[in-house]
């Protein structure tokens, strides 16, 4: 965990430093780091001491992530600050008179905000041209502008769709746009050597998401769509309102449970059509790779949600040790998770989605075991000193464990949506026990029927129907709890300092608690 530690603090510097620093310092700060790390070893090589010398590593180990975290954080931010865009604004205002024409494929599903269409444009080419000439000035480009499309036609774009446009760049608060009109944009055929598999994605959404809204209309498909798909534009912001008051938002987000359930369907699939099912097992290269391809294509399906990347990750990295018939520590699936992720997408330190998600499983992994042992202590405590009945364990209640594992994730999680969304949920733990239990039912309903679909759509059709009244229930339940306001703490502009000192406190809680528990 420490070395996460480091890993985050480097990138947080390197975003701090980036208006300071000039990108050819990268490769002196590594070759920096790298001597500093060898001239340390070298001091202590002589020691005898095991513990000396563990103590050591860790240093150099962290010392490496710290610039490891700093280089991604600068050079991800240096190639935003160099996007074309911003060039193209600064030409713009010299040039008034200049028309930007752009060609390029919607990347993330359309938002609809206040009469306009907002997405995320990937270009392809990009045309200058002014007013008193014929031919303008064209160049190929892959980077991404924000896009605001004035429309009346909001379902006629979708991801994936290819268009061409001329527009203005405007610098706004959340940083530059691009403004379209309707009659300025049309859709072009699709173009690139990816254009296959952007295709393929798009129909296969558009395949569940018509047997979503045919079976189970356009209330329930919506949170259908959020929880398989992963987008919830199609949840009203009452609904979304609803579920951060009740303290169940972290439902709709993509989790392990989804990439188990799916890897189940496809391993109890390939075992009912193999001859030879017997023999197939995650140790199977040829099922291993299966599994790896169809995690791919899953996060391909879902775009760059960081809950479903550190899901499929740890998935990942668990059947990889399985494979090698390697024991897998869970504390370093997780760690090893968060480093990658943070390293190859260092804007994840600013989404919701990734620290909520790695939030959540830390406080499984690390606090719901002493908790549970605490509640195991107590309850054995009261039995012996009022000599109850032993031979039923409260503990091993399925109830209590969602009351204890949903605590956990709380006190875990409650500072990130304090700082986030500015409020938090007291009712969680209660809402969780009365949703969980039929929400893995739900789960599991609409995997298996969005798979089947895909290849025989009337039964996939058939087999969502019990979903509707599970998601009815859901609604009514987040609906009445998200409505008692004095179930919310609200707390305005939590700072870092309080985030720490927070963190620190309960870290110290949990290390006297633990050291409780086992003092018996």
């Amino acid at each position: 965990m420490i070395w996460a530690v480091f890993l985050t603090s480097g990138i947080i510097i390197g975003k701090s430093l980036k208006i300071y620093l000039n990108i050819s310092s990268l490769p002196i700060i590594i070759c920096v780091t790298f001597l500093i790390s060898i001239v340390i070893f070298l001091i202590y090589k002589k020691k005898n001491s095991g513990s000396l010398s563990i103590r050591i590593l860790i240093i150099i180990a962290s010392l490496n992530f710290l610039a490891l975290g700093f280089c991604c954080s600068y050079f991800y931010y240096y190639m935003e600050d160099k996007n074309i865009f911003q060039n193209l604004y600064d030409y713009e205002l010299k040039n008034p008179d200049t028309t930007i024409i752009v060609e390029g494929r919607i990347s993330g599903h359309p938002e609809i905000k206040k009469g306009y269409l907002l997405f995320l444009l990937c270009s392809q080419k990009i045309t200058l041209q002014n007013a008193d000439s014929i031919q303008g000035l064209s160049m190929e480009s892959g980077d991404v502008i924000n896009v605001k499309l004035k429309t009346s036609d909001y379902y006629s774009f979708k991801r994936d769709d290819f268009i061409k446009a001329n527009g203005v760049l405007n610098l706004q608060d959340n940083g530059l746009i691009l403004i379209l009109e309707d009659f300025h944009t049309e859709k072009t055929p699709a173009k690139g050597l990816m254009s296959f598999f952007y295709n393929l994605r798009k129909r296969t959404y558009e395949c569940i998401f018509r047997v979503y809204y045919n079976k189970l209309g356009t209330g329930c498909a919506g949170i259908a769509v959020a929880l398989i798909l992963g987008n919830d534009n199609f949840i009203s912001s009452r609904i979304l309102e609803s579920f951060k008051h009740s303290g169940v938002y972290h439902l709709l987000a993509i989790s392990g449970q989804h990439i188990s359930f799916f890897i189940y369907l496809l391993v109890s699939f390939l075992k009912f059509t193999s001859p030879g099912s017997k023999k197939l097992h995650l140790k199977n290269i040829s099922i291993m790779l299966l599994i790896l391809l169809f995690l791919i294509f899953y996060n391909f399906l879902v775009g760059q949600k960081a809950s479903a990347l550190r899901a499929s990750m740890m998935a990942t990295l668990v059947i990889l040790a399985g494979f090698w018939e390697r024991e897998s520590n869970r504390k370093f699936v997780l760690s090893m998770t968060y480093i990658f992720l943070l390293s190859a997408f260092p804007e994840f330190l600013n989404n919701i989605g990734f620290w909520l998600s790695f939030a959540a499983m830390a406080a499984i992994i690390y606090i719901n075991s002493i908790f549970a042992r605490l509640l195991k202590k107590t309850i054995k405590k009261i039995k012996a000193r009022f000599k109850l009945r032993t031979d039923y364990n409260l503990e091993e209640n399925y109830l209590i464990k969602i009351f204890i594992t949903t605590f956990s994730i709380n006190i875990f999680i409650m500072p990130v949506m304090l700082y986030f969304f500015k409020e938090f949920s007291l009712i969680a733990p209660l809402t969780n026990i009365l949703i969980i239990p039929v929400f893995y039912l739900l789960l599991f309903i609409l995997i298996l029927s969005s798979v089947i679909s895909l290849f025989w759509p009337p039964i996939g059709s058939f087999l969502i129907l019990p979903a509707k009244p599970i998601i009815l229930y859901i609604l009514k339940i987040v609906n009445f709890f998200g409505s008692k306001n004095f179930f919310i703490l609200t707390i305005e502009n939590l700072s870092y300092f309080y985030l720490a000192i927070y963190y620190l406190m309960l870290f110290m809680a949990l290390f006297l608690l633990n050291k409780y528990i086992k003092s018996d």
